[in-house]
């Protein structure tokens, strides 16, 4: 989507008051290639850092003495020019991850740190960071169309939201949520979506037995359904392609995958549309 020179090149922000944490960190960004890294361990230098810098993330700890994660973003909000905070928080203690989001993080990372998922969400942030500037500068000629429908079946508010800022820069396409398989099926049946976004791990039923269910209706049986799944062994992948998935694809997403995924899909339903619904589930992008 975009060059890696453009992505390594982006202006990053640590905040953290353990001295250690900012360490690993820089040493993580810097071994990957990024060369604007930029650390502190005082939140209340933060504020005037980025007014300064006007940084493309910020990786925010949320348990700090003195100003704690959540005063920092609300200052931060106040501070951002452009209207779009792209803030990585970063937290032990899991009944946090909500309030963060909804504060206006983009997404967070769990300590311990794992090295794949915090480049992962590092390189995914980074591309939407980009992605935005690039519409901010895109004249807003191209004709009004209706949109198309996606709905995305996921419990993990994280991963929603990612998807919800992606979904969000299309025009052509409305996204549609929920957070369960029963209540999944239940909105394909009533909206009759283009495309399913489908978790596999869900609370009640799982994604693959959701999956059953749209096919045995024929209201929902052609309609293009992609796993998203944490679950992303080769067997993973070949056991819900044999299911009837669309594509697999693993978690935490890749944009540029994710992206390419989704077109495919709503392609073939497009196609399948023209053509009056006929017609296999199994086409699919090779």
């Amino acid at each position: 989507m975009f060059d890696s020179a453009d992505v390594l090149a982006a202006r990053i922000l640590i905040v953290d008051d353990q001295e250690a944490s900012v360490r690993l960190l820089e040493l993580m960004l810097r071994r990957v290639g990024y060369t604007s890294v930029t650390s502190t361990t005082d939140p209340y230098q933060v504020c005037d850092l980025h007014r300064t810098n006007r940084f493309d993330l910020i990786l925010l700890d949320l348990q700090m003495p003195g100003l704690n994660g959540f005063q920092v973003l609300a200052g931060l909000k106040e501070v951002e020019e452009e209207g779009y905070l792209s803030v990585l928080v970063m937290t032990a203690y899991p009944a946090h991850k909500r309030r963060a989001l909804d504060a206006g993080a983009k997404d967070f990372i769990s300590k311990p740190f794992k090295p794949v998922e915090v480049m992962t969400r590092v390189h995914n942030l980074l591309e939407l960071r980009l992605l935005h500037r690039k519409d901010r500068g895109r004249a807003q000629s191209a004709p009004v169309v209706s949109p198309r429908t996606v709905l995305y079946v996921e419990d993990n508010a994280a991963n929603l939201k990612l998807v919800e800022q992606l979904i969000a820069r299309r025009p052509d396409l409305r996204l549609l949520s929920a957070q369960d398989g029963s209540l999944g099926v239940a909105l394909a049946r009533a909206s009759q979506p283009e495309v399913i976004l489908m978790d596999i791990n869900l609370p009640g039923i799982t994604g693959t037995e959701a999956l059953e269910m749209l096919r045995r209706d024929p209201a929902t049986a052609r309609i293009p359904v992609v796993a998203l799944s944490a679950d992303s062994s080769a067997r993973d992948v070949k056991k819900g392609l044999a299911a009837g998935f669309f594509q697999y694809l693993g978690k935490p997403l890749q944009i540029e995958a994710f992206t390419e995924a989704l077109d495919a899909a709503l392609a073939v339903a497009e196609q399948r549309a023209l053509v009056g619904g006929t017609g296999t589930v199994t086409d699919r992008a090779s």
